[in-house]
């Protein structure tokens, strides 16, 4: 099918900021809406209305201490509607929400030989299926209406900037409801020759799977 004039492109994005001193906040509200023919595979037979919406808060503050210290105490809630399509003749039917409460709280020290950085996060995901209808795409979250995850994490890293190589080791240790723990190392080693710059770098990753996986 020709897509020309077929997205029906509708957006609507709200950005703003707000700092006094050392505090930030920060507030976003997104609603991405489109004409939507093209699937996964098979082109349906009309358009549907495709529907992205989202609303983020975040609030932090940095508290500078003595002694080159800096703690940053951070607060954010995040709600969604992906890839929402609430016409139950598609085969592209799905009509999910998820939110996150986000808390942390890391602690900087600037040195002139040395630079740390240590802190602590956790956050709960909530997932909600908005219609346990199983049409299209939809799907329950793993078996359930609601599903609620929770992580928590705690990290370090130390930075020292010599005369041979920058070095930075740092460790990140996670816990998650659903997932179980994990301990993720990274050690690092760089410098700068002019024009050349060379790293030797050894590490390894973990990203807990979101409410889908």
């Amino acid at each position: 099918y020709s897509l020309a004039d077929q997205s029906g492109l509708r957006d609507i994005m709200v950005n703003a900021g707000l700092t006094f001193r050392d505090l930030h906040f920060r507030f976003i509200w997104d609603n991405h809406q489109l004409q939507c023919r093209d699937g996964t595979g098979p082109v349906e037979p009309q358009a549907v209305q495709m529907r992205f919406a989202s609303l983020s808060l975040d609030l932090m503050y940095e508290g500078k201490l003595p002694h080159d210290l800096v703690l940053v105490p951070r607060l954010s809630y995040s709600w969604q509607t992906p890839w929402q399509i609430t016409d139950k003749t598609s085969a592209q039917y799905y009509d999910k929400t998820a939110e996150r409460v986000m808390g942390g709280l890391s602690l900087l020290y600037n040195g002139r030989r040395v630079q740390t950085l240590a802190g602590v996060e956790g956050y709960l995901d909530h997932g909600h299926v908005n219609d346990p209808t199983l049409v299209g795409f939809q799907t329950l979250l793993r078996d359930k209406i609601n599903l609620y995850v929770s992580n928590v994490a705690g990290y370090a890293q130390i930075t020292w900037p010599n005369i041979i190589a920058t070095a930075t080791a740092g460790a990140r240790v996670e816990w998650n409801s659903l997932f179980g723990a994990s301990f993720v190392p990274r050690i690092a080693l760089t410098r700068a020759f002019r024009r050349v710059h060379a790293k030797l770098l050894y590490s390894q990753a973990f990203r807990a799977p979101s409410l889908e996986h």
